[in-house]
Protein backbone atom coordinates (compact mmCIF):
# COMPACT_ATOMS: atom_id res chain seq x y z
CA UNK A 1 0.00 0.00 0.00
CA UNK A 2 1.55 3.36 -1.02
CA UNK A 3 1.24 5.84 2.21
CA UNK A 4 2.57 8.72 0.04
CA UNK A 5 0.31 11.94 0.25
CA UNK A 6 -0.04 13.77 -3.24
CA UNK A 7 -2.04 17.08 -3.38
CA UNK A 8 -2.45 19.34 -6.48
CA UNK A 9 -3.28 22.61 -6.30
CA UNK A 10 -5.62 24.62 -8.64
CA UNK A 11 -5.38 27.94 -7.24
CA UNK A 12 -3.71 31.42 -7.31
CA UNK A 13 -0.04 30.12 -7.17
CA UNK A 14 0.66 32.95 -5.21
CA UNK A 15 -1.89 32.64 -1.90
CA UNK A 16 -1.39 28.62 -1.48
CA UNK A 17 2.96 28.97 -1.90
CA UNK A 18 2.68 31.75 0.71
CA UNK A 19 1.15 28.86 3.15
CA UNK A 20 3.02 26.00 1.69
CA UNK A 21 6.36 25.27 4.43
CA UNK A 22 9.89 25.10 3.37
CA UNK A 23 11.09 22.33 1.07
CA UNK A 24 7.56 20.16 1.35
CA UNK A 25 7.26 19.74 -2.60
CA UNK A 26 8.88 17.03 -4.83
CA UNK A 27 7.41 19.01 -8.50
CA UNK A 28 6.15 22.42 -9.74
CA UNK A 29 4.38 22.77 -12.92
CA UNK A 30 3.24 26.11 -14.12
CA UNK A 31 2.13 27.99 -16.88
CA UNK A 32 2.56 32.05 -15.82
CA UNK A 33 1.75 34.85 -17.58
CA UNK A 34 3.48 34.87 -20.20
CA UNK A 35 5.68 38.28 -22.49
CA UNK A 36 3.35 38.82 -25.21
CA UNK A 37 4.25 41.08 -27.44
CA UNK A 38 1.76 43.00 -28.87
CA UNK A 39 3.27 45.60 -30.86
CA UNK A 40 3.39 45.45 -34.72
CA UNK A 41 1.05 43.81 -37.59
CA UNK A 42 -2.07 45.46 -36.38
CA UNK A 43 -1.98 43.54 -32.76
CA UNK A 44 0.49 41.17 -32.74
CA UNK A 45 -0.76 37.79 -31.65
CA UNK A 46 -3.87 39.03 -31.33
CA UNK A 47 -4.53 40.05 -34.91
CA UNK A 48 -6.10 42.82 -35.96
CA UNK A 49 -9.82 41.77 -35.36
CA UNK A 50 -8.95 40.92 -32.19
CA UNK A 51 -7.41 43.98 -30.63
CA UNK A 52 -10.22 45.03 -28.46
CA UNK A 53 -9.04 42.10 -26.55
CA UNK A 54 -5.90 43.18 -25.90
CA UNK A 55 -6.92 45.91 -23.01
CA UNK A 56 -9.03 42.83 -21.19
CA UNK A 57 -5.88 40.60 -20.66
CA UNK A 58 -2.84 43.23 -20.22
CA UNK A 59 -2.33 42.56 -17.00
CA UNK A 60 -1.25 38.90 -18.11
CA UNK A 61 0.98 39.86 -21.04
CA UNK A 62 4.11 40.99 -18.72
CA UNK A 63 5.47 37.74 -17.28
CA UNK A 64 6.65 37.35 -13.84
CA UNK A 65 8.91 38.72 -11.38
CA UNK A 66 11.51 36.85 -9.76
CA UNK A 67 9.87 36.71 -6.25
CA UNK A 68 7.66 33.96 -7.79
CA UNK A 69 10.25 32.05 -8.52
CA UNK A 70 12.07 32.68 -5.44
CA UNK A 71 9.07 31.30 -3.78
CA UNK A 72 8.65 28.24 -5.98
CA UNK A 73 12.65 27.34 -5.05
CA UNK A 74 11.71 27.68 -1.36
CA UNK A 75 9.09 25.44 -1.43
CA UNK A 76 10.46 22.58 -3.56
CA UNK A 77 12.75 19.95 -1.45
CA UNK A 78 14.83 20.05 -4.64
CA UNK A 79 14.47 22.11 -7.92
CA UNK A 80 12.36 20.12 -9.91
CA UNK A 81 9.87 22.68 -11.63
CA UNK A 82 8.29 22.26 -15.43
CA UNK A 83 7.96 25.77 -16.55
CA UNK A 84 5.55 26.68 -19.81
CA UNK A 85 6.99 30.12 -20.94
CA UNK A 86 7.11 32.49 -24.07
CA UNK A 87 10.61 32.51 -25.76
CA UNK A 88 10.79 36.34 -24.95
CA UNK A 89 11.02 34.68 -20.96
CA UNK A 90 13.57 32.25 -21.51
CA UNK A 91 16.51 34.31 -20.91
CA UNK A 92 14.96 35.61 -17.50
CA UNK A 93 14.46 31.48 -16.72
CA UNK A 94 18.12 30.89 -17.73
CA UNK A 95 19.79 33.91 -15.87
CA UNK A 96 17.23 33.18 -12.45
CA UNK A 97 18.74 29.60 -12.50
CA UNK A 98 22.10 29.91 -13.57
CA UNK A 99 22.75 31.80 -10.18
CA UNK A 100 21.17 29.25 -8.32
CA UNK A 101 23.79 26.36 -10.24
CA UNK A 102 21.20 24.19 -11.10
CA UNK A 103 21.61 22.33 -14.39
CA UNK A 104 19.12 20.46 -16.32
CA UNK A 105 18.09 23.71 -17.88
CA UNK A 106 15.66 22.70 -21.44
Amino acid sequence: MNTNKINIFNDDCVEVLKNLPENSVDLVVTDPPYIVKTEGGGGGAFGYKNRKWHAEIEYMTNGFSNDILDELCRVMKKINIYIFCSQYQLQQLINYFEEKNVIGIY
